[in-house]
């Protein structure tokens, strides 16, 4: 297994749904504290950890024709 291989597969197994437990924690406590800035910031953290971890070709692609059209 290379580097690159064990990097993906410890991202898409665990690191990923780490991102996502540290997003919920923080949601729940920016709740309590009536901070819905904060909340909204850590729910978009999340779903762009699960979104990333599930498929990060497609980010990539996405994010290349972003840099595209802004530097042409």
């Amino acid at each position: 297994m290379t580097l690159s291989g064990l990097w993906e597969w410890f991202f898409q197994n665990i690191g990923m749904w780490l991102v996502i437990a540290y997003s919920a924690f923080g949601i729940i406590e920016a709740v309590k504290d009536g901070s819905f800035g904060k909340a909204v910031t850590k729910l978009a953290i999340g779903v762009a950890a699960y979104y990333y971890g599930s498929n990060p070709q497609q980010v990539m692609d996405s994010l290349k024709g972003v840099v595209a059209k802004i530097f042409g």
